[in-house]
């Protein structure tokens, strides 16, 4: 497990409690996000120091700098393959890098105020951004690509995650709502409001079914997701919840079966 803090280092625990922690220093401000590789082999960062940052998650050894962001970073990822590196910050941009490298890949413009959360999607073609802008936006990694925009939280966006299928995004809101989106159409699919505050982490389990949601009322709150499943088990809740049977216009609409 690694943890970010305001001390300006990353710790990295041994979660059976035989070492200390690794500590990763070298960031000048607050390390605001870190996150492993797939593999596990290596660790990103961002920071308030205008950096992000490519440590061995080993030795704790820094394998790179990214430099490029006008302002501070507010969270990074890797790829799917750990062969990119997302981040996204106060500067309003979405920047894409090889962590090998340390170089810039590409630049994406379009929020009109900081990025505060990034994700890429599990085939690694396309990313998800969550701004203070309110809005979420779907990239195709291309800046002569337009993105998606998602309207509809009434509030900064600071979480984003793609479900393991890629079919869904969800987000949480400053609005203290969390919202699930169609990510190939940007319809909304579903509102949640349970926190009684600002909501400002999600995530989505593995198998897709379950959403987990971190607020400033100081709870975590799960629940399930009952569209987020395969479409083959949403046909079947259909089928078993309905009082007739659906017509032909009816899956075309909600199904998307023709």
């Amino acid at each position: 497990m690694a943890s970010a803090s305001d001390d300006r280092t990353v710790r990295v625990w041994d979660l059976m409690g035989v070492h200390a922690p690794l500590v990763l220093s070298g960031h000048e401000l607050t390390v605001f996000d870190v996150g492993f590789s797939r593999d596990g082999r290596a660790l990103v960062t961002a920071s308030g120091d205008r950096t992000v940052r490519v440590w061995d998650a080993a030795t704790g050894a820094m394998l790179a700098i990214l430099r490029g962001h006008t302002g501070p970073v507010y969270e990074a990822e890797f790829s799917p393959d750990g062969r990119r590196v997302v981040s996204g910050g106060e500067d309003t941009t979405v920047r894409i890098w090889d962590p090998a490298t340390g170089q810039q890949l590409v630049e994406l413009r379009g929020h009109r105020a900081p990025v505060g959360a990034v994700a890429f999607s599990p085939d690694g073609r396309r990313l998800a951004s969550g701004g203070y802008d309110g809005t979420v936006r779907i990239w195709e990694p291309n800046p002569a690509h337009q993105p998606m925009l998602l309207r509809g939280h009434g509030g900064p966006v600071p979480g984003v995650t793609f479900s393991p299928d890629g079919r869904w995004v969800a987000s949480a809101s400053v609005d203290g709502t969390e919202r699930i989106w169609d990510s190939r159409h940007g319809t909304a699919a579903l509102v949640v409001r349970g926190h009684s505050g600002p909501v400002h982490g999600i995530a989505v389990s593995p198998d897709g079914q379950r959403v987990a949601s971190a607020g400033v009322d100081g709870t975590v709150r799960v629940w399930l997701c009952e569209i987020c499943i395969p479409i083959e088990q949403v046909l079947v809740l259909a089928e078993q919840r309905s009082t007739r049977e659906l017509t032909v216009e009816e899956r075309e609409v909600f199904l998307h079966q023709r």
